[in-house]
C-alpha cells in the first residue's frame, strides 16, 4: 500500500502535467509562462524505462548550470514559436537539438 503523502505529492505533480498538455491542446498555452523555465542544450531522447530527455541544463531551480541532466518522464515536445518540452515534472526551452530520437 502506498504512502498517502506520497500519492498526494504524485497527484499533483500528474494534475499539474494535465493542466499544461490541455492548455497547449486547446490552444491557450501562454508562452510568457515558461520565460524562465530551465534551458538544455545539446539534447538527445534518451530511454529510461520511459522516453526522457538528456542535455546540459541552465537555469534550473535545483541543479547547476551547465550540468549534464536526464530529465523526469518526457510527456510532450511541441515546436510552436519555440521549441519547448513537457516533462513530468516542469516544462524546458529547448535551444539546441544535438540528436533528437538518440540515434
Amino acid at each position: 500500500m502506498r504512502k498517502k503523502a506520497t500519492f498526494a505529492v504524485d497527484l499533483r505533480t500528474l494534475e499539474s502535467l494535465t493542466s499544461d498538455l490541455v492548455a497547449v491542446r486547446d490552444g491557450k498555452f501562454n508562452f510568457a509562462d515558461i520565460e524562465n523555465a530551465p534551458v538544455l542544450k545539446h539534447v538527445s531522447v534518451v530511454h529510461r524505462p520511459m522516453q526522457c530527455l538528456e542535455g546540459v541544463v541552465e537555469g534550473h531551480p535545483r541543479l547547476p548550470d551547465g550540468h549534464r541532466i536526464v530529465t523526469s518522464q518526457l510527456w510532450a515536445a511541441c515546436n510552436a514559436q519555440v521549441l519547448f518540452a513537457r516533462t513530468l515534472n516542469r516544462w524546458y526551452r529547448i535551444e539546441t537539438v544535438a540528436d533528437l530520437w538518440g540515434r
